[in-house]
């Protein structure tokens, strides 16, 4: 993976944002398509119920650093074996939560899953390819120290669109994927969606 500054976002407004969870971003390659792999929480969960998010969670005290975190919940969650690290992303706050993303991405020798039930409830894909296409990407605007941003937001035909943190990773690799294959990076720009209409 190309080398990039990696960036440590501060909290957001009302939150700390101090409890680290290691997220994997898993990557399969296949023919002219570029998948990363989502995955939807069950509605059940006490925490980021239905929300689609990346593989991942807590650090335990197995675990020796963030991106061993990464590829365990991968394993536990999604059942992904040996996946082959690229690297690193920058770690994003999270909206609705105080916990921050810190992703590692990793490529995927195929794309074969088995689902834990109790953790998802649905996979899903995200062409890099197709977004890289589109001529801007759809977000929401949002204030952080007087400062405006866009947070962007991917609809990929689930019952729910991707936002906030996870949203924020994968527009970083976005980032990262148009820069290895020569290809500008779609813009966000606001749309319709407002965060009250994504969190009910």
């Amino acid at each position: 993976m190309l080398r990039r500054e990696r960036v440590h976002f501060p909290a957001l407004p009302g939150r700390t944002n101090h409890l680290p969870a290691g997220v994997l971003v898993p990557l399969h390659l296949h023919g002219e398509r570029a998948d990363v792999i989502l995955q939807q929480r069950p509605t059940t969960m006490r925490e980021h119920p239905g929300e689609i998010s990346l593989p991942g969670g807590r650090k335990d005290g197995a675990d020796v650093d963030l991106t061993a975190t990464a590829l365990r919940e991968a394993r536990e969650e999604l059942g992904i074996e040996d996946p082959r690290v690229l690297g690193t992303l920058s770690s994003y706050p999270l909206y609705t939560s105080d916990y921050r993303l810190h992703p590692t991405v990793a490529l995927l020798a195929h794309d074969d899953f088995t689902p834990n039930a109790a953790e998802v409830a649905a996979v899903h894909r995200l062409d890099l390819y197709r977004w890289l296409d589109a001529p801007f990407i759809e977000g929401i605007p949002w204030d952080l120290n007087g400062q405006e941003y866009v947070c962007p937001i991917f609809d990929i035909g689930a019952p729910r669109v991707v936002f906030g943190g996870t949203a924020q990773v994968l527009y970083d690799m976005l980032e990262v994927f148009a820069a290895a294959v020569g290809a500008p990076v779609p813009p966000t720009r606001v749309g319709t969606l407002r965060w009250a209409d994504i969190l009910g």
